[in-house]
């Protein structure tokens, strides 16, 4: 097990499966042990450690219960006081048994000290002497690898979970002073490489934030120094001097003062690194032994050539009749050359057309005219190269060559005179001189009426030169048919892929893919067969197609390339250059050589693309993780702060590609990370990209966590940005997180008001309640009742938002109804009082929610109109359109058709306009449950599709069980039901939520023997069913003591129905099963009173008429003649 401390505390068991820790206090108790592993602690020092000096009078039972349920969950394996093998009890104390390895804050002290010595050493750099015992440049480039991979594991504040006690405080201190030091030795690791490009993208931020590190602002110098910049370098070192000066009356030390002599001298040793390597060859990835590369699949059928292989066709037709049909086809590596050519022999065949094959080789040692030997071995003529030493005793090397040349073109033409003959040959740019001669021969001689298709393929880049050159001269001036062959268009390459993948694959996977590939069908073939589930990884054979052609270029034009492939697939020159630290015509040479390979395409002037996606990412690949981070550091470094390439680069492309980038650069730019996030995420959210903008706030909010000394108001602020925009993206779960993480911080800093603010955003634009059924949030309970303790009495916004945000916080809490009733009362006086109508609509929220229950739904259509005419008042969108969904649910819930229909219409329309995948997923579900009791199976097919379509891109509370429940609920009246019912009865095992439903759908599919089971097993009860749920889950048991002739539950379930017989049964905001009365007509029945069954009966059948239930009604109807009523 490895325990994790440097941020919030967690426990990883086997493959990084992290255990549930629980709450704040369990955490806080791993991570007091942690601390110290393998020793023990001290019961009276653990509880002071948990409570920050001020343990309570209970505080030894109080760890032994916490301690108890950490042992269950860290040893699941453990009997009933068994001994314990993780958190021990001595008489010296608790001892949790991990090894100090295991723990993550003892390992990165470990693990930076260990680097520290390698690197050492190159702290001569900023004393100005000569380099002595500096360690090779391999093991420089190792420690700097190792230190960004160590810096990665500091997730945040170290021992977050645990209180400000001075042993914590201690113990935090000390590691950051660790990463500091770390931060030093991987900047001064670099310098020694010889990438100061990379240490000014540190340093010109973290000498802001850390102004008297001095030795910070030597490397920063030193850096600057090495750039060409010494002016910048001296005005860094006047600068330090002059902080020094006013902040401790200090001049700077003697390391700072020999380097601003060195500089003003020139010293030649200020630019000493480490002598480079032989460069070592590209793999194709980490741990990998590439495959050798097949060009074509003989067995794939040939997708979106249609009219090549016409053009191809006609080569052989012109052949059949007698004339000289040439053709080239070109084409990158796995464009489909070589298929092409397949099917094209195949064609040939089946048209009585004799065929001889030649492919030329790249290895070494492969002899002269190897194609034509294979042509001629085709033919009949193995011995045709051989020498007549009879007949040419006396010809030269050059005679006799073309001697040889004219034997193999008469062979070839001589059979061609016999009947008509197809000749390929394939991968000409590898021919060697010779065997190009006779090509070049034989079309130039070749007569018009011969009856020979002769067919050439050879890659398109790079261009032609000596020989082939002359041999597609000759092509030309023969008129030859040229097919340069590009990518297949989006309707080809998915065909491609899904005879590859061998089913059906959705539009947005294929596309991608189409894109990436650029339609190459090599390159979408591997895809296909490497990721049938669309992840995005490289093939191994793609990355070594493009190994093969990186290892034939100059080590400076890699290093360019791959510094393009961190710019982008499209990317200016510009932005190269400057990230190489390099001229422009430099520059260009080197990538123009890339170009020569087919790797990349000049789009414009001074614009570059790579010619395919998996290009770019196969390039990539080739990098380290730790390579790769600096590089995009580097990157952004110039987008930031060199005009020249900022004004290539539009507005919000900017903004984005310095996110990208920042996000991309590791751990020790984190402070510059989290501020380029933000401003993505508030440009992305402006453009209504909900899940863009949640996703890069919470990369913000993890960059601004790993950031030492960063402000904790700012986290604060952070945090309600991504609730917010969680909450746009339907993300619940984020939102609770992100709420939940601001309450304790808003009490962390000791301020009711931000604890309020982040409470409050666990409800806004929420449809449903925000947790999983039965989840108490005991964090956030008691962090809420703390601030309601200190809230100023002047404060009446954060009082108004406290009261109804535990009040929605309790909804599950047993025994809570009576302080939940104050509480909604005290909140709604409070917002009504001030006024502000946002307010007014959150409160009306907050209180709706918490009234989720039969009883209170009159008292919601209320809360629900007056939250539209505040949302309406504050003009929000996205407020009116919950209002108008949630006042939806309540009139279907009253049978109201009218209103139910006036205000769905008016959610969707603007759930669709704002891009509301929440809204449009209630909505989905109320019209599919209410379609398939209409029994308009289209309709309700229609919404199902749209729950699939809207459900991936929302999270929702218990959303493992919504597949089933939506297959459930599609064909709950008209079957067959067998199958969802079998797996609604597995989920009871592990969510109570399902039992009652369960219930129902055995019920209704006529599993009586397995209802009966499990009504012994999992019998109904208040514990399983909710509020929100209660008419669906009784409904459902009164068909399931109709199935069963149960009168003990039918008369539990009209004593729960009875009520509300004027209802339909809705469960939360998805599921409705008709009006309640019919339901209230079994259990009547089953009791034997089948007038008051008749006339409960009637009633439902008037309501489910109105709305159209015809599916419904024959149920009934099958009901009434079963049991007589």
């Amino acid at each position: 097990m490895r325990v994790l401390v440097l941020g919030s505390t967690a426990a990883l068991r086997g493959d990084d499966d992290a255990l549930a820790l629980g709450a704040r206090k369990p955490r806080s108790l791993v991570a007091a042990l942690a601390m110290t592993p393998g020793r023990p602690v001290p019961a009276d020092k653990l509880a002071d450690l948990v409570w920050a000096g001020a343990p309570p009078r209970a505080a030894h039972g109080a760890l032994h219960a916490y301690l108890s349920n950490l042992r269950r969950v860290l040893e699941p394996e453990r009997t009933a006081r068994g001994h314990s093998s993780v958190i021990e009890t001595t008489d010296h104390g608790y001892v949790l048994h991990v090894a100090p390895a295991d723990v993550d804050s003892h390992q990165f002290a470990r693990d930076v000290r260990a680097c520290e010595q390698t690197l050492a050493p190159l702290t001569s750099q900023v004393e100005a002497r000569e380099p002595r015992g500096w360690p090779a440049r391999g093991e420089i480039a190792d420690a700097v690898d190792r230190l960004d991979a160590v810096l990665r594991t500091w997730r945040g504040e170290p021992y977050a979970d645990l209180p400000d006690h001075p042993d914590v405080l201690a113990a935090r201190s000390a590691l950051e002073q660790v990463r500091e030091s770390a931060e030093e030795a991987r900047l001064m690791g670099l310098l020694g490489l010889g990438e100061h490009s990379a240490v000014l993208a540190s340093t010109e931020q973290s000498t802001s934030r850390f102004p008297l590190r001095e030795n910070l602002w030597a490397i920063h110098a030193l850096a600057l120094t090495r750039a060409g910049r010494q002016a910048d370098a001296l005005d860094a070192l006047r600068t330090v001097r002059a902080v020094l000066a006013d902040e401790l009356g200090l001049d700077p030390g003697p390391q700072l003062r020999e380097l601003e002599g060195a500089i003003l001298r020139q010293a030649t040793s200020l630019d000493v690194r480490a002598p480079a390597q032989a460069s070592r060859a590209l793999t194709t990835g980490p741990g990998v032994t590439a495959p050798s590369v097949a060009m074509a699949r003989a067995a794939a059928p040939v997708f979106g050539r249609t009219s090549e292989q016409a053009r191809l066709a006609g080569l052989v037709d012109r052949a059949r009749e007698g004339r000289f049909a040439p053709g080239q086809l070109l084409g990158e590596p796995g464009i489909g050359k070589s298929r092409l050519a397949e099917d094209l022999v195949a064609t040939a065949r089946d048209h009585g057309v004799a065929v001889a094959f030649g492919r030329c080789s790249q290895d070494d040692g492969v002899p002269p005219l190897w194609p034509w030997r294979a042509v001629l071995s085709a033919l009949g003529h193995s011995d045709g190269l051989q020498p007549d030493p009879v007949a040419e005793p006396d010809l030269g090397p050059e005679q006799l060559a073309f001697r040889t040349a004219q034997r193999i073109v008469t062979a070839v033409l001589d059979r061609a005179a016999v009947g008509p003959l197809l000749i390929v040959l394939e991968d000409l740019h590898w021919a060697d001189e010779v065997s190009l001669r006779v090509l070049t021969l034989l079309v130039s001689e070749a007569p018009d009426e011969c009856g020979l298709a002769l067919l050439g393929t050879r890659r398109a880049h790079p261009e032609a030169t000596g020989q082939l050159a002359m041999a597609s001269e000759a092509f030309a001036r023969r008129h030859a048919l040229r097919l340069d062959l590009t990518g297949l268009d989006a309707e080809g390459a998915t065909d491609l892929l899904r005879a590859v993948a061998g089913r059906e694959l959705t539009t947005e996977l294929a596309s991608r893919w189409h894109d990436r590939s650029a339609g190459n069908p090599f390159f979408l073939m591997e895809l296909a067969s490497l990721a049938p589930d669309g992840h995005d990884e490289v093939p191994v054979t793609v990355r070594e197609v493009v190994a093969r052609r990186l290892a034939g270029l100059p080590e400076r034009s890699i290093t360019v390339l791959q510094t393009a492939a961190v710019v982008g697939r499209q990317f200016p020159l510009a932005a190269v250059a400057a990230a190489v630290d390099r001229d422009l015509d430099a520059t260009a040479d080197d990538l123009d050589t890339a170009r020569a390979a087919g790797l990349l395409l000049e789009t414009d002037a001074e614009e570059y693309s790579f010619a395919h996606a998996l290009t770019r990412d196969a390039v990539l690949a080739s990098l380290s993780t730790s390579r790769a981070a600096r590089l995009h550091a580097r990157v952004a470094h110039v987008l930031e702060r060199d005009d020249r390439v900022r004004v290539l680069v539009p507005r919000p492309q900017l903004v984005s590609e310095l996110a990208r980038h920042w996000l991309a650069a590791g751990p020790s730019h984190s402070d510059r990370a989290w501020p380029a996030a933000g401003d993505a995420a508030a440009q992305a959210r402006s453009l209504t990209a909900y899940e863009e903008a949640a996703r890069l706030r919470r990369a913000a909010v993890e960059a601004h966590r790993r950031t030492v000394g960063a402000s904790l108001e700012i986290r604060s602020e952070l945090l309600l940005e991504l609730a917010a925009d969680a909450a746009f993206a339907a993300d619940w779960p984020q939102v609770v997180d992100a709420a939940v993480e601001g309450i304790a911080l808003g009490r962390e800093l000791g301020s009711p008001a931000r604890v309020a603010s982040a409470a409050s955003a666990l409800t806004q634009y929420c449809v449903w309640l925000p947790h999983d059924m039965d989840v108490v949030m005991e964090d956030a309970v008691d962090d809420l009742r703390w601030a309601l303790t200190h809230v100023p009495d002047d404060d009446a916004v954060s009082r108004c938002r406290l009261h109804l945000a535990l009040a929605v916080e309790l909804v599950y809490a047993p025994d809570s109804a009576a302080e939940t009733r104050a509480l909604l009362d005290t909140g709604l006086e409070l917002a009504r009082r001030i006024g502000d109508p946002l307010l007014t609509w959150w409160a009306c929220r907050a209180a709706w929610m918490s009234s989720w229950h039969p009883a209170a739904t009159v008292q919601r259509v209320a809360l629900a109109a007056e939250g539209l005419a505040a949302a309406e008042a504050a003009d929000d969108a996205a407020a009116q359109a919950v209002s108008h969904i949630t006042a939806a649910i309540d009139h279907l819930e009253l049978g109201h058709r009218a209103d139910f229909d006036r205000h769905a219409a008016v959610a969707v329309d603007i759930a669709h306009r704002e891009r509301l995948p929440y809204v449009l997923l209630t909505w989905h579900w109320l019209q599919m449950t209410l379609a398939t009791m209409r029994g308009d199976q289209p309709e309700a097919q229609r919404h199902l599709d749209g729950i699939g379509e809207t459900a991936p891109r929302t999270a929702v509370p218990s959303r493992d069980l919504q597949p089933v429940a939506a297959a459930a609920m599609h064909v709950l009246w008209a079957g067959p039901l067998e199958t969802v019912a079998e797996l609604m009865a597995q989920a009871a095992d592990h969510d109570p939520s399902a039992v009652m439903p369960a219930h129902g759908l055995l019920a209704r599919a006529g599993l009586d023997d397995r209802l009966h089971a499990m009504l012994v097993t999992h019998p109904p009860s208040d514990e399983v069913s909710t509020g929100w749920s209660l008419l669906v889950d009784w409904a459902f048991e009164a068909e399931a003591a109709a199935v069963v002739g149960d009168a003990a539950l039918a008369r539990e379930a009209a004593l729960r129905l009875t009520p509300y017989t004027d209802r339909i049964a809705l469960a939360g905001a998805a599921l409705a099963v008709g009006p309640v009365a019919g339901y209230v007509a079994l259990t009547h029945a089953v009791l034997g009173d089948l007038p008051a069954a008749a006339a409960q009966a009637d009633a439902a059948t008037a309501t489910a008429r109105d709305f159209g239930l015809t599916a419904y009604v024959a149920w009934l109807e099958r009901w009434r003649d079963k049991l007589g009523f």
